[in-house]
């Protein structure tokens, strides 16, 4: 959970409306949702510069002074089409998880269906809210 999120929580006005504290519940949800989805997209493609850094950082050597531009655009590539394995493979496999919930939470959230389901949620409640 993040630190905006925690903030949030910690705010909440529990004795508002029953609507209000369920809309701004399924908002929050909303929100760790997509920060869930694009950190596990993102992170293939940050390996590099993370590993370049922490070897400047552990050495004190300039890491393209050992790696050339090839093997910076191989693992470029690398990380784009493992990101498009994963995307195939949570909306192709993502529902046959069921002994395994923490994985298919995680495929869930990559494939887009847990954003769906609480877009959805947050949709009733506005709907529940106009009447």
């Amino acid at each position: 959970m993040g630190i905006r999120q925690w903030i949030a929580l910690r705010t909440l006005d529990y004795g508002a409306p029953v609507v209000e504290v369920q809309k701004r519940l399924a908002t929050l949800r909303v929100g760790r949702i997509r920060t869930i989805k694009w950190i596990l997209l993102l992170s293939p493609l940050l390996w590099t510069p993370t590993l370049l850094v922490g070897f400047h950082a552990l050495t004190g050597l300039d890491p393209y002074a050992f790696m050339d531009g090839k093997w910076l655009a191989a693992n470029l590539l690398f990380g784009l089409a493992f990101l498009a394995g994963m995307l195939w493979v949570s909306k192709r496999y993502g529902d046959r998880w069921n002994r395994f919930p923490a994985v298919r939470h995680l495929m869930d959230a990559i494939a887009g269906r847990s954003l769906v389901a609480a877009n959805g949620t947050l949709e009733e409640i506005e709907q529940f809210e106009r009447g």
